[in-house]
């Protein structure tokens, strides 16, 4: 679907203790993407693109919500979240949850931070009957809203994360990795393992094939492959997403699909042949990528997440090894349905893995 035929019929809600405000969900792609773009934690989860990929993925609903100044239709502050069904067979709000990527999005001031608390109120009104509850992954600090986040009945959840500095040389980058890293990736080198990058989408069932089969062990839900077929359309020519992949021999072993935006690369999905662990192809593959943002003059290399403080999580041990800078922006969990909750709790335990 093409951005322009994104436009919904456009609704507008007024606020009556906020001056000119409304709540829309119908934004201008020019405006849209200018909000995201001068905002500093504006990040590609928050831009029309992705609300384009959502509407190309199966089992996927984007819903926008933007506050925007009545006069001049400037955004104030929005909402791109995603409604995913997680499980089949089950009807309606039993089998989904909702995921607010990269965090919500508002304006550095105080009517932009105020204009949340309307913002959440519709977006509840919005999403109630749709989903038990809703997940925010926050890939900023939250410090300036938080209260607002807490007004709306968000509750609080630590999560770990690693940011790599590329504005330095690769050897420095390579020398504060763990001493065992570094050989492994020595090892990797030796074993003759070869990085591809994926420039046809023909090859993009090979990644697939390799994801599903990581997420399957770990028991984990995953999305549908229409996700990766539309970021391979709709990203790549933009160059905001590339998929990698490494190759010992004629046999694929690991893989890796990146989004790159305003200068940072998020690491999305990741997968690995178990079979070749011992090669170690993961090592590698992370290197290669950190030495592709480096040479393209990227300044960050996000991991995309490494597991809760009190959670047991071999990904995050893994992710820990590359030295990154710690941080915890944590996210947020709203139950819309209570009560339903405490009679489905399988189908909640099912959501928790899948998030």
């Amino acid at each position: 679907m093409k951005l322009e035929k994104l436009r919904r019929d456009y609704r507008i809600w007024d606020i009556s203790d906020l001056k000119n405000m409304k709540i829309t969900d119908s934004l201008d792609k020019k405006k849209w993407l200018e909000f995201v773009e001068k905002n500093s934690s504006g990040n590609i989860f928050h831009t029309p693109y992705m609300m384009e990929l959502y509407e190309n993925t199966r089992k996927y609903e984007p819903i926008i919500l933007a506050a925007v100044d009545g006069k001049e239709d400037d955004i104030l502050s929005l909402i791109l979240s995603v409604r995913v069904r997680v499980i089949g067979g089950i009807p309606g709000r039993l089998a989904s949850c909702a995921i607010i990527f990269g965090g919500v999005l508002c304006d550095d001031s105080e009517a932009g931070r105020r204009s949340l608390n309307k913002l959440f109120e519709y977006y509840d009104r919005s999403i109630k009957h749709k989903v038990l509850f809703t997940e925010i992954r926050n890939i900023f600090p939250t410090d300036k809203i938080k209260k607002h986040l807490e007004a709306g009945g968000w509750n609080y959840e630590q999560y770990n994360n690693y940011l790599i500095d590329l504005r330095t040389s690769q050897e420095l980058i390579f020398q504060s990795f763990s001493k065992s890293l570094r050989r492994n990736i020595r090892k990797a080198k030796k074993n003759g393992i070869i990085v591809e990058q994926i420039e046809d989408k023909g090859q993009l069932p090979i990644f697939y094939r390799m994801l599903r089969e990581t997420y399957s062990k770990a028991k984990v839900s995953l999305a549908d492959i229409s996700l990766f077929e539309s970021a391979f359309d709709s990203l790549q020519p933009r160059k905001m997403v590339n998929f990698f992949l490494t190759r010992l021999g004629d046999n694929y072993t690991a893989g890796r699909a990146v989004l790159s935006y305003k200068g940072s690369i998020f690491d999305w999905y990741a997968c690995m042949n178990r079979d070749y662990a011992k090669f170690y192809p993961n090592e590698m593959l992370v290197w290669h990528i950190l030495n592709w943002g480096i040479e393209n003059g990227f300044h960050t290399f996000d991991f995309g997440g490494a597991g809760r403080p009190d959670q047991k999580y071999g990904v995050g041990d893994f992710k820990a090894r590359f030295n990154g800078r710690f941080v915890n922006h944590g996210r947020y969990m709203k139950i819309h349905c209570p009560n339903i909750l405490r009679f489905s709790r399988k189908c909640y335990e099912v959501y928790r893995r899948f998030l």
